[in-house]
């Protein structure tokens, strides 16, 4: 009898402990890593909302890279429109988009829209950035995306959860 009471503590203790961890984890952002067959981790930071700061356009990114020599990132783009202007569907593709990173620019090649949503004023674009430009810009202690959108220029600044995703990055190359 005593040990079940004992067992019963135990099991209650190490299920609050559990639910301890996963509210914490919970708490802070988790890069995404996973092995490559060629031997290399490739890197994914989650889609995350940029700060537009008023502007008539929003952005959400995500970034996937793979650690080797010659790797390019992916960085997948969605912009939508704000608010509800009769006759203003989705974004055209922009002519221009780029990171700054403590003054410096990074721009991005290879600009492509994946699709376009007139219902839901979106379009999802894909464009690379190379690989030591982007470690980088990850190094920079300011970071903004600009696009380029029929000759008018739209700034966007990470959210917090990027720049922890930033970090937990540049932790895991360093090792």
């Amino acid at each position: 009898m005593i040990m079940q009471i004992i067992e019963k503590k135990w099991s209650i203790l190490a299920a609050a402990v559990l639910l301890l961890l996963g509210a914490c984890a919970s708490q802070h952002p988790s890069l995404i890593t996973f092995p490559t067959g060629s031997g290399a981790i490739q890197y994914f930071f989650p889609m995350k909302e940029w700060d537009g700061r008023k502007n008539s356009i929003n952005a959400i990114a995500d970034i996937t890279y793979r650690h080797e020599p010659g790797a390019f990132a992916i960085c997948n783009f969605s912009f939508s429109r704000a608010g509800k202007k009769a006759g203003e569907g989705a974004p055209s593709l922009p002519q221009e988009v780029s990171f700054t990173g403590d003054g410096l620019e990074y721009p991005l090649s290879g600009i492509k829209i994946l699709f376009s949503n007139l219902e839901q004023r979106q379009i999802r674009i894909t464009a690379l950035l190379e690989g030591e430009k982007l470690l980088a810009l990850l190094g920079a202690q300011s970071i903004e995306l600009s696009a380029l959108f029929d000759g008018v220029e739209y700034r966007y600044y990470p959210p917090r959860d990027f720049l922890s995703y930033r970090d937990l990055f540049l932790t895991a190359i360093a090792e």
